[in-house]
């Protein structure tokens, strides 16, 4: 590893959501990624925001597209799985009360 890696590692690791996405550091571009803190992603909403914003910075270059694609491709997962978990909660309810129904 490089001095200039070693310098950007220890950036990194003492405020990584400032740190280029990654993990190299920016060859051009001073506008600076709206993401500031860890977004909240528990819901479909936060995570339709949060690309909203990878998109905004992508659009004012703030971030490269190829990163914010995968940024994208990363939270559409996650919205998947909110999706996949929030279907087998109501699912698991309409059994409970059907079952409950029953006895």
């Amino acid at each position: 590893m490089s001095t200039e890696e070693g310098a950007n590692a220890a950036d990194v690791a003492q405020n990584p959501e400032t740190a280029p996405l990654n993990g190299q550091q920016d060859q051009g571009s001073t506008a600076k990624p709206s993401r500031s803190r860890r977004p909240d992603l528990a819901t479909l909403a936060d995570v339709r925001r949060e690309m909203g914003k990878v998109y905004r910075d992508m659009k004012r270059t703030a971030i490269k597209s190829q990163d914010g694609t995968r940024l994208v491709y990363v939270l559409s997962a996650i919205g998947k799985l909110i999706e996949s978990s929030d279907l087998q909660e109501r699912l698991e309810a309409l059994e409970r009360a059907i079952a409950a129904r029953t006895h």
